[in-house]
């Protein structure tokens, strides 16, 4: 598993780009494909994307996470392969869920969205204003997820294909959900710490 816990974000570039294949080829050879749930398939090579520009190229940000910020000496600590792997791969069978459920269950790809909203505004606004350098995710965050989450949810709010009830829950849930990331990491800090 130690192979897998190191190497998994390889796959993100190649994965990414086969799926983006897929979605294209589906957009053009399907007359009633529903355009909305298209894109809802679409969010998941973006996250992608984003993984491989944090993980891969340029890279470093465990390095970031673990050094700079909690000011360890490891840089595989407290976000390890192992929990990232976890957190990562997480993300994307929760991506996979929420294009699969659509609107049957629209506050789910409304989590999703407004998550990954959050974490293109962190890594491309917000890191690199405090850190006043380069944060890995910066170009995907600034001009891919931040473009894509915004103009799909407003698009999904001007069509009415959303309630008050559900930006309101999934708000929530997915500013919960991006809160779970660093509390995770942080709390692996914690318990080891203690050991």
């Amino acid at each position: 598993m130690e192979s897998i816990y190191k190497n998994w974000p390889k796959s993100t570039g190649f994965v990414s780009m086969i799926l983006f294949a897929i979605l294209f080829i589906w957009l053009f050879i399907d007359p009633y494909l529903n355009i909305y749930i298209w894109f809802f398939w679409l969010h998941l090579p973006i996250l992608m994307v984003h993984q491989f520009e944090e993980y891969i190229f340029p890279g470093g940000f465990q390095n970031i996470v673990n050094i700079e910020f909690f000011k360890t000496s490891n840089p595989n600590f407290p976000l390890s392969n192992r929990l990232a792997f976890i957190l990562n791969i997480g993300l994307w069978l929760l991506f996979i869920l929420a294009a699969i459920v659509e609107f049957n269950a629209i506050w789910l790809p409304l989590i999703t969205l407004i998550f990954n909203l959050g974490n293109g505004l962190g890594h491309g606004i917000f890191a690199p204003l405090k850190q006043r350098c380069y944060n890995p995710g910066f170009f995907s965050g600034l001009f891919l997820i931040i473009p894509f989450t915004t103009l799909f949810l407003l698009n999904l709010i001007i069509e009415n294909l959303v309630s008050v009830n559900d930006i309101i829950v999934s708000l929530i849930i997915g500013t919960l959900l991006g809160a779970t990331l660093p509390l995770a990491i942080g709390g692996n800090y914690l318990r080891n710490r203690e050991k």
